[in-house]
């Protein structure tokens, strides 16, 4: 039973706050990140393998990703393919394709070959974001993709999160 109320108090506090986010609305993620920099902000934000991530870290993280987009020429509309595995990276460049009003298309992994091509030709999206670690995933598709490539590198050192930004 405590399990259950405890569940109820996070979707209260945490779930509803994202209800507020519409594309045409006033408040976006990037203002809910801010705000939760601003409240906890060295509190951790994701507990992922051995790795931690603060908020301050992650909202770092998310405006140089941010900042990355913008100088290449990606504006508010564009549509980005994200294909990824789940790690503190995804959700750092989920939300700096946000903070900038960019879509992240996100891209089923366990998709391959003919199912993949579609997948993200359909998002309309002009930039795939791959993981280095689906590489293998990608290089499964046929034909020539229209749309260009970025890799995401794996966790650079943990004292220098741009290592960690798309080349």
């Amino acid at each position: 039973m405590a399990g259950k109320i405890t569940q109820f108090y996070r979707l209260i506090r945490y779930g509803l706050p994202l209800q507020r986010l519409k594309p045409d609305g006033d408040v976006t993620l990037a203002d809910l990140i801010e705000q939760q920099v601003a409240r906890r902000g060295d509190h951790p934000f994701v507990l992922y393998e051995d790795r931690q991530l603060s908020y301050r870290e992650y909202n770092a993280i998310a405006n140089q990703v941010a900042h990355w987009a913008m100088e290449r020429g990606l504006r508010t509309g564009d549509v980005v393919a994200l294909l990824m595995e789940n790690r503190p990276e995804f959700l750092c460049v989920w939300a700096g394709l946000a903070k900038v009003g960019i879509t992240a298309a996100l891209i089923n992994t366990n998709q391959s070959g003919r199912a993949l091509h579609p997948a993200i030709n359909e998002s309309a999206a002009g930039l795939t974001i791959v993981g280095s670690e689906c590489l293998p995933l990608y290089a499964t598709l046929e034909g020539e993709p229209s749309w260009k490539l970025t890799v995401l590198r794996e966790e650079g050192p943990a004292t220098d999160p741009a290592a960690q930004l798309p080349e």
